[in-house]
């Protein structure tokens, strides 16, 4: 799926970190959810697919779209590097037809993420860059 650029949202801001170098080099923990084997439901359902886009500058800063394609899906949130790997920060939005978004605003930095779907952590399929993480897997990136 290619990257789509769209103008920031002012209703989905969150706040801005204060170091995105230093975030961008992190490797944060994850929750212990990570690590829980995975479910037989979560085998059965279709691979979900995602990715993240950015838009124009507004005041350095640039309003990023993180998309998830997981129509049977119950909830998803996106978490990582710039929100401090909180779970329930910030959730994602259902569209009609399957596809989850969340759009945020960051500073200018490279930040690491991944889905949280139903409770399982998953790593963004379409992402340009990943990079692996201390529980085996790996957290997608995106650079703004």
């Amino acid at each position: 799926m290619q990257p789509r650029h769209n103008r920031p949202a002012s209703s989905s801001r969150s706040s801005s970190p204060s170091s995105p170098a230093k975030q961008a080099v992190s490797r944060a923990p994850k929750p212990a959810a990570e690590q829980s084997a995975t479910s037989p439901t979560q085998a059965q359902r279709p691979p979900s697919t995602g990715s993240a886009s950015s838009s124009a500058p507004r005041h350095g800063e640039k309003s990023i779209e993180f998309r998830l394609r997981s129509p049977q899906a119950k909830s998803a949130f996106v978490a990582g590097s710039f929100n401090s790997w909180d779970l329930k920060r910030t959730p994602m939005r259902k569209e009609g037809d399957g596809e989850w978004k969340a759009t945020i605003t960051l500073p200018p930095g490279r930040y690491e993420y991944r889905f949280i779907v139903d409770g399982q952590w998953l790593s963004d399929p379409t992402a340009k860059e990943s990079v692996h993480n201390t529980f085996g897997s790996t957290n997608s990136v995106v650079t703004v």
